[in-house]
């Protein structure tokens, strides 16, 4: 049975539980990915659970999926980007066992005290943004600027300095 996640979440103890969560959270609880977001209306869901592989190994497996509302960096206007990202975390206590975990799995340093739970799907959001978010190629264009002189040469103002 899932339930939402809490604020802080002790790993070891979830893991000992095979504790499951589910829900949504909304856009404006993730104090890392705003400033990469237009407006902050909507939720993301998520699905977690702790539990253990074959080699014993302590792991948070789930999923983060939604609609974030990013800048379209060819037009500057705001792009629709539907995300789902997986969760494939494995609880480490030290960097040399975290070197030593196959490659689908990243690490998740954890010590003794607790860690606030959002920033697991945080984490997970920010590293499935694109670099640079665009709309499709050919449904957009460069914003023009009426501000700019007519077709000016770029030398033109050091004709004023010959004698």
């Amino acid at each position: 049975m899932s339930q939402a996640l809490p604020p802080l979440l002790n790993p070891w103890q979830a893991l000992k539980t095979r504790a499951q969560f589910a829900g949504a959270v909304p856009l404006s609880a993730f104090s890392r990915l705003r400033s990469e977001l237009v407006d902050l209306e909507g939720q993301l869901d998520y699905g977690l659970r702790f539990q253990r592989d074959e080699e014993k190994r302590g792991l948070i497996l789930g999923w983060v999926s939604g609609q974030l509302r990013l800048t379209c960096q060819r037009c500057l206007q705001p792009l629709d980007y539907g995300v789902r990202c997986s969760v494939a975390l494995a609880l480490v206590s030290g960097i040399e066992e975290a070197k030593r975990l196959p490659e689908a799995y990243d690490p998740l340093l954890v010590e003794d005290a607790p860690i606030r739970s959002i920033l697991l799907l945080e984490d997970e959001l920010l590293l499935a943004l694109p670099q640079i978010p665009r709309h499709p190629e050919g449904t957009c264009h460069p914003p023009v600027s009426t501000d700019l002189p007519k077709e000016r040469h770029p030398f033109a103002a050091l004709a004023d300095w010959k004698p």
